[in-house]
């Protein structure tokens, strides 16, 4: 890895870090702790949620991906041009609905895309109608 990629790759585990620290500090205002395991794996309430991370790098897309793990349901940061960030706690029934539609990489890698028209925002699946993921928006109800 020539050094101009291994500082842009630097700099990227940089950004989500700080997208990180602002979604923890979000649930804490919350009264929920938010507990680091591993990789992108965390624990609320004796549960295991995957937060994935996205930076829009196409107007209003958001490509996440996230290791393939035994999740209670998954937390999907999205940060805008202007660093604004969108965070959507998918609901544990949700998740499980969704759950065989979701595609995978030959890494095991979780690949989900977040769709964003207007104020709505969705999932896009291969070979589905994109889902409304709007109304989960800073949805802490589970957690």
């Amino acid at each position: 890895m020539d050094l101009e990629t291994r500082f842009l790759h630097l700099k990227e585990e940089a950004e989500k870090r700080i997208i990180i620290n602002g979604f923890t500090d979000f649930l804490r205002t919350q009264k929920i702790e938010l507990k680091f395991i591993r990789g992108n794996s965390y624990t609320s309430g004796g549960k295991i949620i995957g937060v994935g991370i996205g930076i829009e790098r196409m107007p209003r897309q958001w490509l996440i991906n996230l290791p393939d793990d035994e999740y209670t349901t998954i937390a999907l940061l999205c940060e805008d041009s202007k660093k604004n960030v969108t965070r959507f706690i998918l609901s544990e029934k949700f998740f499980d609905k969704i759950k065989e539609r979701i595609s995978r990489d030959s890494n095991k890698q979780l690949k989900f895309t977040v769709l964003q028209e207007r104020e709505l925002h969705s999932l896009k699946f291969p070979n589905y109608q994109p889902i409304a993921i709007s109304n989960f928006r800073d949805f802490t109800d589970e957690l």
